[in-house]
């Protein structure tokens, strides 16, 4: 039985596609897939999954419901992260860089906040030219050198955290708080 809860404003965040020319997933498929799903006011914010709308489910089942409706269309499954506009806000605020390094960091979003253990271990990790803070959900990383050149990428940070997790830079986690207003 699905709980009907009071509409709230959702942000989704699908992790992988459109990455390397795998699982593609067009921007007009993303939006027709939400409104398909019945959800209200549907946003895409670029192609690589950035999605804001309004419903009633609960995020657990809104989750499901996500990942069943890419599993049926496309055949993958995809990991979808789910956070409430207030949970979006707070990472987006809580980001300890400076402004003038906030504006060139990412924000890698967790599924779930890593065990003690496995978090102690990762805050020992260090690469030149690299700086990072394991903050609640998500790791806040500013790195002097080109993304493409990074150590700390969104693959290693899984594997470490072992959770899933899924990167954004400034400007779209800025504009995703801003959407969701």
């Amino acid at each position: 039985m699905i709980a009907i809860l009071e509409k709230q404003r959702d942000i989704v965040l699908l992790c992988g596609i459109n990455v390397g020319g795998t699982k593609k997933f067009p921007k007009a498929e993303q939006l027709q897939m939400l409104q398909d799903l019945g959800f209200e006011n549907p946003q895409v914010y670029i192609h690589t999954g950035n999605w804001i709308f309004e419903s009633s489910y609960s995020m657990p089942q809104l989750r499901l419901k996500i990942v069943a409706a890419i599993t049926e269309k496309f055949e993958w499954e995809v990991p979808v992260l789910v956070l409430t506009k207030l949970t979006l806000q707070q990472i987006f605020e809580s980001c300890p860089f400076s402004e003038e390094k906030k504006e060139n960091s990412y924000f890698t979003v967790l599924a779930e906040p890593p065990s003690k253990d496995i978090k102690a271990l990762f805050k020992e990790i260090s690469f030149p030219e690299e700086e990072f803070y394991l903050i609640g959900n998500c790791v806040y990383f500013y790195a002097t050198i080109s993304a493409g050149r990074v150590k700390l990428n969104n693959n290693l940070i899984e594997r470490k955290l072992k959770v899933c997790a899924t990167s954004r830079n400034f400007k779209t986690m800025n504009t995703l708080v801003s959407l969701s207003e």
